[in-house]
């Protein structure tokens, strides 16, 4: 019901997870759920998969044509001769006996999909590369330096279970009631959380309706994380360590230098101040409404 009301107030979506993303910089498939990175730089084969594995991926296996014409048309625009995939020729015990076949490396299984090119796989080596020009596989030596493309994982991003989703900021948000700035913040931390920053006018309208409609005793002001230890108000702080890169003060804002310490928002208009109004109140005195703020669990989509 809290979701309902808060698309009908505000226009925004709110969810408990997203759409599959892929890390920055990497490219989706067209055909799967994984995503691709493409080399900044040239690598031996071993080193390729090092270098993949600390980006939480492998060296690309490929399944289809669909698959292998992407990378192949990327690469080539990347002005790329050739690129590491993960296949590799490996040693496999049949009866008594071992045999070679080509294999994906690190995830043990046959090529069921394979774009040899014409007399490949050669014995020149046992790794194997891709013509960009035409996507046409060959063996090359392991110890040949190529630039490589890299497989991870898409992931989601899902909150705890009463946790609200914002897909603008990737963060999940949770309203608490009645208490002052100091025992707010501790009562975050504990849930690894902390009070909630605000970085723009967006996440500041969405946390004004977001505490109007989350909690069942109705406070129409709300503490966030914003505070400042200086006894002049001149530098303020969010409690998570994010910058201060947004703060609308209205006009005669803050005030009662050295006192005043912490900030509400007000999310419903009050007879002294309209809605959105923020303003500086002590920290271990006023009681309010609050939310925390906190990163969502990532999932990887399998």
């Amino acid at each position: 019901m809290l979701l309902y009301y808060l698309i009908l107030l505000t226009g925004f979506t709110f969810v408990e997870a997203k759409s599959g993303i892929c890390p920055p910089g990497s490219v989706k498939s067209t055909t799967s759920n994984v995503c691709y990175i493409f080399s900044s730089g040239i690598a031996e084969f071993s080193e390729a998969q090092f270098n993949c594995e600390q980006q939480n991926g492998i060296l690309a296996d490929i399944d289809s044509d669909f698959s292998n014409t992407q990378l192949a048309t990327i690469a080539e625009g990347k002005n790329w001769d050739s690129y590491w995939i993960g296949a590799t020729l490996t040693s496999v015990e049949i009866n008594d006996g071992k045999i070679k076949i080509w294999a994906w490396d690190k995830l043990k299984k046959f090529l069921e999909y394979k774009n040899w090119g014409r007399n490949e796989p050669s014995n020149k080596g046992e790794c194997a590369a891709v013509t960009a020009a035409d996507g046409l596989w060959f063996a090359e030596n392991c110890s040949a330096k190529k630039n490589y493309v890299c497989l991870v994982s898409m992931k989601i991003s899902v909150c705890d279970d009463e946790w609200t989703y914002f897909s603008v900021t990737n963060f999940c948000y949770k309203v608490y009631y009645l208490s002052n700035w100091n025992n707010a913040e501790s009562s975050c931390v504990a849930l690894g959380a902390h009070l909630v920053s605000i970085h723009s006018k967006e996440e500041d309208l969405f946390v004004q309706e977001f505490a109007r409609c989350g909690v069942t005793n109705d406070d129409p002001e709300t503490i966030i994380g914003l505070y400042t230890t200086t006894n002049d108000n001149t530098i303020w702080n969010w409690s998570d360590g994010t910058p201060t890169d947004y703060v609308p003060w209205p006009t005669g804002e803050p005030n009662n230098p050295g006192v005043e310490k912490c900030v509400l928002v007000v999310t419903d208009t009050v007879p002294k101040f309209p809605a959105g109004y923020w303003n500086n109140i002590q920290c271990d005195t006023q009681k309010r409404n609050y939310v925390c703020k906190k990163q969502p669990n990532e999932i990887e989509i399998k």
